[in-house]
């Protein structure tokens, strides 16, 4: 028969080497740019499958490329967008508001009253 401290000394070893192999895989994970704390968690939650599976998928994977720490560049200029002279109001003035119109323009742009032809 076997002894009670036996046990739990076998079940507390073997969690603590588990534990040990999962934070050695998600550290060479996020060495290799993989996401290192799921790797862990898979590891842990699976512990012969998620061995195998980070072995299949991630070293045995050579189109694996570490993650680029490199800072991105930006274009930090003002955008300013194309001005058209077609839409721009500029011939006619609305007798009701005082808006500025096209020349073509039939009706105010702001308050919608016919614009006279001249």
């Amino acid at each position: 028969m076997m002894q009670t401290n036996s046990i739990f000394s076998t079940w507390f070893w073997i969690v603590l080497i588990l534990i040990i192999i999962a934070v050695v895989i998600a550290n060479d994970a996020n060495n290799r740019g993989h996401n290192g704390f799921l790797w862990g968690i898979i590891v842990v939650m699976m512990p012969g499958m998620g061995i195998l599976f980070y072995l299949a998928f991630v070293i045995a994977n050579p189109t694996t490329k570490p993650y680029n720490d490199t800072p991105r560049t930006y274009n930090t200029q003002q955008y300013t967008p194309p001005v058209s002279t077609e839409t721009t109001p500029t011939g006619k003035f609305c007798i009701t508001c005082g808006a500025s119109n096209l020349d073509t323009a039939d009706f105010c742009i702001k308050c919608g009253t016919k614009i006279p032809r001249n």
